[in-house]
């Protein structure tokens, strides 16, 4: 008797303790993360997604090219803005000295809101102090739920250059939101974000922007190499980074790690194209593995290491975007994607020219003072 009594406060207790125990919280959403590898790609999922959109679409570009790529894109967006959705357009004026205000005018008048990233109207008291300075981010967002971001502008350019842009649905949205927002409000223009982030953000993608104020992608990218223990594949159009940056690619080679570095072999900015060669020996003698791509201009900025993690974004590995400009990339902690990235990465090694020690020492001369002389300008490269 005593014993089932006993049993019976016993179960009691047990189920008033599982009745009032805290429930774990549902964990948030995982992000739908799609790498597209075409500005073919790009096109058809980025008009399909801006013509569905009902609530607001907010454009960021470097480049938003006055050809038929940023014709379409821009009759959408006017369409769209006629219909009501709130459309915001932050754009790179001071790269595009040639883009000028008019070419926007039409799509203010049909409703489009667009800011130019450095205000040319205050010239020359308010602007030379951040003239250094540019917008070189890429994002889209629509509806507070769809979000682009990555390496392509809008141009007809990505129709045949190679380069590497994201898809995403979830959480990571609220911060493409936010970081179009910090700058949207800067200068000037009102309204908020559409996503509710999540208390519990999804931490296998998280969204990074850097400023001249906050150059963060130097810190982030050395921490990246210094962790590399298997393998670190780069793909950058453009590398003319900080010694810093330099030093930690050279000591990952050094310490047995696999580190391969591919370039084009001939980028859209000729100086860039022999500031990448004058990298290559230092590079080559800490055991790094140099590739030049052929077929075409490569644009893509991406990072892989050790079949974990990859960076996907719009920062290349110079002065520009380490030091001065605004930029954005996606760390992404995911053996799938990073997988897919590294298959990538070693196929379009087969359309490439791998560099060695012995070809850069016969460089004559004339040919090492041309690679070095653009670095006398790096800083600005």
């Amino acid at each position: 008797m005593i014993r089932r009594v006993l049993f019976s406060v016993l179960w009691a207790a047990c189920a008033w303790a599982a009745a009032t125990a805290e429930v774990p919280a549902t964990p948030p959403p995982a992000n739908q993360v799609e790498v597209i590898t075409s500005g073919a790609q790009k096109w058809e999922l980025l008009t399909a997604d801006l013509e569905q959109a009902r609530q607001a679409i907010c454009v960021e570009y470097f480049t938003f090219a006055n050809d038929s790529c940023g014709r379409i894109i821009g009759d959408i967006l006017m369409r769209k803005a006629q219909e009501g959705v709130p459309v915001r357009m932050i754009l790179e004026n001071v790269a595009h000295p040639g883009t000028t205000k008019s070419y926007y005018k039409k799509l203010q008048k049909s409703g489009v809101e667009v800011r130019f990233f450095t205000d040319m109207d205050a010239w020359p008291w308010n602007v030379l102090p951040g003239i250094d300075q540019r917008d070189h981010r890429k994002i889209v967002t629509i509806d507070g739920r769809i979000g682009y971001t990555g390496g392509m502008n809008i141009s007809e350019n990505y129709h045949h250059w190679s380069d590497t842009h994201l898809r995403i649905e979830g959480p990571s949205v609220a911060d493409l939101e936010d970081i179009f927002f910090h700058t949207w409000h800067r200068l000037g223009g009102s309204g908020e974000p559409l996503y509710e982030k999540s208390a519990v953000p999804d931490t296998t993608l998280e969204i990074v922007a850097g400023t001249a104020a906050y150059p963060v992608f130097q810190k982030r990218f050395v921490q990246t190499f210094s962790e590399a223990r298997e393998y670190l594949y780069i793909e950058t159009p453009y590398f003319c980074p900080t010694d810093t940056v330099v030093a930690a690619i050279e000591a990952a080679a050094l310490r047995g790690v696999e580190v391969r570095l591919l370039v084009p072999k001939v980028t859209d900015h000729p100086a860039l194209t022999l500031a990448n060669q004058s990298f290559f020996a230092s590079l080559l003698e800490a055991g790094v593995r140099v590739y030049e791509y052929l077929p075409e201009f490569n644009h893509s900025k991406v990072i892989i290491m050790d079949d974990r993690l990859c960076w996907i974004g719009s920062v290349n590995l110079n002065h520009r975007s380490l030091v001065h400009d605004n930029e954005i990339a996606a760390r992404i902690v995911d053996p799938a994607i990073t997988k897919a990235q590294k298959a990538c990465f070693l196929g379009l090694l087969s359309d490439s020219h791998e560099v060695t020690l012995d070809e850069v020492q016969a460089w004559t001369p004339w040919q090492r003072f041309t690679h070095r002389l653009p670095l006398i300008l790096k800083d600005q490269l």
